[in-house]
């Protein structure tokens, strides 16, 4: 049935999610499936599905929840360009999703960043203005909920900080990496992925001690920060550092690098060997559209630097 309730409809609704949120112990999974159901007895829109960005999976919007005849999308990718609407400006309206069908869809929004939306399915004759209201009133309170079930997931989550760099580590910057992309592929404007590793590093750690390697690291470490922007991040990747320019293009991203190379060169730690780097440039989106794909093609170009010898910069080689 069309919701006819209007505001009053709406927060009474919402009044019953909270409830079924009260105990601390729901997680989100829970919390989304419950919610439906909740949407579907009080405001009728009984085919829903709640997608969210995947952050760890190229940023795709995948199904988390969903009811009725949206069930079988549960656990699959919606499409970032039929959405981009939704997504990228923040509106709710119809949306002509040719796998999915006809839908209404709202944004859910956290500090004014989309991270997913809401929608309802219906035939295109039963979709009216007053469901949408519904809907965007939904998906905002819904923002709220899903940041604090969020963080009662985190105990799980892997660490934020590298203990021996106090860096961040490799998960906290993919998922920086990934936002920045978007970003910047919303505003047209280039990023750069540098990987960065010290030459022979295993090699040393034998002949010098783990300690010794451990001071480079650090050593390492520090030289860099002390050489970015404040919006730059460098982090301590599985095997070297990962640093994100933002708003970089690749040819600048090369005199970074190099830079990098030359003030690294020498023995960093005061003692043992003079060391070198090597660094692998690539640039989004033209040799990487997305968070992953230019993790690859920066690994792929540092490779290619070290099996030459190492101590140089390699920028990647976009595939015509």
């Amino acid at each position: 049935m069309t919701a006819s309730g209007g505001t009053d409809k709406a927060l009474a609704a919402l009044a019953k999610i909270a409830t079924e949120f009260s105990a601390l112990a729901v997680t989100l999974p829970e919390f989304l499936n419950r919610s439906l159901k909740v949407i579907a007895r009080e405001l009728g829109l009984v085919n829903c599905a709640v997608a969210l960005i995947d952050e760890r999976g190229a940023g795709r919007l995948v199904v988390r929840a969903a009811s009725g005849s949206a069930a079988p999308l549960l656990g699959k990718p919606l499409s970032r360009d039929v959405y981009a609407r939704v997504m990228d400006a923040g509106e709710a309206g119809e949306i002509a999703d040719p796998e999915s069908g006809p839908c209404i869809s709202a944004p859910i929004l956290v500090h004014g960043r989309p991270i997913g939306l809401i929608n309802a399915y219906r035939a295109a004759a039963q979709i009216s203005a007053q469901d949408l209201d519904l809907l965007v009133i939904v998906g905002r309170y819904f923002s709220s909920a899903i940041e604090l079930a969020r963080l009662h997931e985190q105990p799980a989550a892997a660490p934020q900080a590298d203990p021996l760099t106090d860096l961040p580590n490799e998960p906290a910057f993919r998922e920086a990496l990934e936002r920045e992309v978007r970003r910047g592929q919303r505003h047209g404007e280039p990023a750069v992925l540098l990987w960065v590793d010290i030459d022979g590093l295993d090699a040393i750690r034998q002949e010098y001690g783990a300690a010794l390697g451990d001071t480079l690291l650090r050593n390492v470490a520090k030289l860099m920060r002390g050489m970015l922007r404040e919006s730059d991040m460098v982090a301590r990747g599985s095997t070297g550092f990962l640093l994100l320019l933002p708003r970089t293009p690749k040819r600048a991203g090369v005199s970074v690098a190099e830079r990098i190379r030359q003030r690294a060169r020498g023995p960093v730690a005061g003692r043992g060997p003079s060391i070198t780097i090597s660094l692998g440039v690539g640039e989004s989106p033209q040799d990487g559209a997305v968070g992953e794909a230019l993790l690859v093609a920066a690994r792929s170009a540092l490779d290619e630097a070290q099996r030459s010898g190492g101590d140089r910069v390699q920028a990647a080689r976009t595939a015509n």
